[in-house]
């Protein structure tokens, strides 16, 4: 079992040694790329959410308990002065 562990690490290095290095003209370069910026073609729609809209955010587990101080209701808090 020894023996044939040792023949199997030693083929596996003479063929990675083999397809280890490769010349320069077969090796893929980005040279003629004119920009580093990628250009996408996806177009998005423009946010659906604006300025002073209300978000809520529901957490959830397996332990409702684990949750309940993040699922807090949404409630708006207005300073009102006491004259």
């Amino acid at each position: 079992m020894a023996v044939s562990n040792k023949y199997l690490i030693l083929v596996l290095l003479f063929c990675s040694g083999l397809f280890a290095c490769t010349t320069s003209k077969r090796a893929v370069y980005f040279n003629d790329q004119k920009s580093a910026v990628i250009e996408s073609s996806n177009n998005v729609d423009p946010s659906m959410i604006h300025n002073n809209d209300l978000l809520s955010i529901t957490v959830s587990s397996l332990n409702p308990d684990a949750t309940a101080i993040f699922n807090t209701p949404n409630t708006s808090l207005t300073a009102t002065s006491a004259n």
